[in-house]
């Protein structure tokens, strides 16, 4: 499906407030309610279509993914019809799905936002996007509907976006399956985050579970979470790091299940193992590594906040072990990323090894003297 053949339609436009409690009384979360359609001028809409197209080729925070509920409270029962539908019945049921985005904001962290309904076609299927702005510092609540979506959806580059896309892939059938969903999630971060589970589980009723960029990227992180809290000693979790990085970028391999990991682990954690990863990942994942991104680039945990950034292949002739002060001449500095500015760590470079028992180490010779 070709995003970048996007044409954008009818609009409407929502407030969305959170739950809050205002003189110890709790407010239960709402949304605005919109009368009519937006009118954007050429230029606004030209401006927004370029924007969605963006959000669609950013291949690590797009993704599709599975329509789970389809009851008749859920997004897609309440969406689908409203593609094509009359204007009444646009506007009557963008509202409660308006109230539908707002009963998701049940969390004080949960942002306050303005969202976008919008009729659409995408690559010639009819389809319907939603696209939601989330409060922050760049934009305030306050202002018409036209002079809020100029400011931030037109204007704002710093604004973070959340969009949601339903699309009819076969017009001969109305069920589920004749759809397709989307999701572009802009604060989603493969090193940290999920997607935001309120927005793509709980409003859209969509599931990652088929995803294979996000399961591999999962099954990645918490084996590496795994190997770094119940493997001691620092060289045997470098070995295992490595063994896994060679079974994902292993062409040959095309699934991945969790207990084909297992074995490089020792014995002594198969059953911690289990109940931590192997019921998480019951069944096999397609392997997708797009989001796990540079596999040479390995950062290897020496303490509880500093991380050895080092190269696969080049990082195997480092030779970690406790130097004393004494044996400063005889090393150079290496960055470290430690997230504490100034912080680093000094790492032997002489190829001889470094008696760490005693009190004096010989120095390597330096080139460039008359002994050379």
């Amino acid at each position: 499906m070709n995003f970048q053949d996007i044409v954008l339609n009818r609009f409407t436009f929502h407030k969305i407030f959170g739950k809050k409690v205002v003189e110890q009384t709790e407010v239960a979360p709402y949304a605005d309610e919109c009368g009519d359609f937006c009118n954007i001028n050429p230029d606004g809409i030209e401006t927004l279509t370029a924007r969605i197209k963006k959000a669609a080729s950013q291949k690590r925070r797009f993704f599709e993914l599975d329509i789970k509920e389809t009851d008749s409270n859920s997004f897609w029962k309440l969406g689908s019809p409203l593609i094509n539908a009359s204007k009444p019945d646009f506007l009557k049921t963008s509202n409660i799905i308006a109230d539908k985005a707002a009963s998701v904001h049940n969390k004080a962290n949960t942002p306050d936002g303005l969202l976008l309904i919008i009729e659409a076609v995408i690559s010639g299927y009819s389809a319907l996007i939603i696209v939601k702005a989330e409060k922050s510092n760049a934009f305030s609540m306050t202002g018409t509907s036209l002079q809020l979506i100029k400011d931030i959806f037109l204007s704002s580059d710093k604004t973070l976006y959340k969009i949601g896309f339903l699309i009819h892939r076969d017009n001969k059938n109305n069920q589920p399956k004749a759809y397709a969903g989307y999701v572009y999630d802009d604060a989603f971060s493969p090193s940290k985050d999920d997607l935001a589970i309120y927005f793509y589980e709980k409003f859209l009723g969509y599931s990652t579970e088929k995803n294979a960029a996000l399961k591999t990227n999962n099954l990645y992180k918490e084996l590496k979470a795994f190997n770094e809290e119940f493997v001691d000693s620092l060289s045997d979790r470098n070995d295992i790091i490595r063994s896994i990085d060679r079974k994902l970028m292993d062409k040959k391999i095309v699934t991945l299940h969790s207990d084909d990991f297992k074995t490089l682990f020792p014995e002594e954690v198969h059953s911690v193992f289990d109940h931590r990863i192997s019921t998480n990942f019951k069944t096999a994942i397609v392997k997708d590594t797009t989001l796990i991104g540079d596999f040479l680039t390995k950062r290897i945990r020496i303490t509880s906040n500093a991380d050895l950034v080092t190269k696969n292949g080049i990082s195997d002739k480092i030779k970690l072990g406790t130097v004393r002060d004494n044996k400063v001449n005889f090393i150079e500095n290496l960055d470290l990323d430690t997230g504490v500015e100034y912080k680093c760590v000094f790492v032997p470079t002489t190829t001889e090894i470094i008696d760490t028992t005693k009190d004096k180490a010989v120095a390597p010779k330096k080139r460039g003297t008359r002994n050379e």
